[in-house]
């Protein structure tokens, strides 16, 4: 337990800031007078490797009295075992330090990694603008039966069976030549991409003409 109690913490006013108040076991609590009101920052006092240590153990009101003891006693088993808290804690934040670069850059991947839709949209507003339509067809053509199937996956991760699944829909319900025609427009966009090294290889290479 310690020496303080809640209600005494609540009691400070601004005549109190820079107040030192011990709370036992080497804890003890510095008053800060703010524009927000009064807080008391808790550390806790220890000797490691033949230094005097001070460990941040909360400020109160925004940790309670418990919450900042609690962080004492987790303290206090570390030392008791012969380790160091404040090493502990550098430790633990160099690895969440390590584990949120690891997730911005695989958020970075993701981000660089463009799905079958992005570039589909750049196909159509750079090659197909000297249509008479502006390739308004082909995009109505894909919005319905292409990228409900693949828009949302990574443009290298598309393979030649997700593909071929939109085109087996469109023959399944008998239309054949609508089949062909976005069969030649995929190819077509299928080597734009290519050509930029958007893709290593073009999935429907070997694919004829639906029957």
């Amino acid at each position: 337990m310690g020496t303080l109690a809640t209600r005494e913490l609540q009691a400070l006013t601004p005549a109190d800031n820079g107040r030192r108040l011990a709370d036992g076991h080497g804890v003890f609590g510095v008053v800060r007078a703010g524009a927000k009101g009064i807080s008391v920052q808790f550390s806790l006092r220890y000797r490691a490797g033949g230094r005097v240590r001070e460990l941040r153990l909360g400020t109160f009101p925004k940790s309670s009295l418990r919450q900042i003891r609690d962080a004492r006693d987790s303290a206090r088993a570390r030392i008791s075992c012969g380790e160091d808290p404040l090493e502990h804690k550098r430790i633990e934040k160099l690895k969440k330090l390590a584990e949120t670069g690891a997730e911005v850059r695989s958020l970075e991947d993701k981000l660089a990694r463009k799905t079958f839709r992005q570039r589909f949209n750049e196909w159509t507003d750079s090659a197909l603008q000297k249509r008479a339509d502006k390739g308004q067809e082909i995009r109505r053509a894909f919005e319905k039966d292409v990228l409900p199937v693949v828009g949302d996956m990574a443009m290298e991760d598309v393979r030649r069976a997700h593909i071929m699944s939109s085109l087996d829909a469109i023959i399944a319900r008998g239309a054949n030549r609508l089949a062909n025609r976005t069969l030649t427009d995929l190819k077509q966009f299928l080597k734009w991409c290519q050509a930029r090294e958007y893709v290593s290889v073009d999935p429907l290479l070997m694919v004829l003409r639906q029957r």
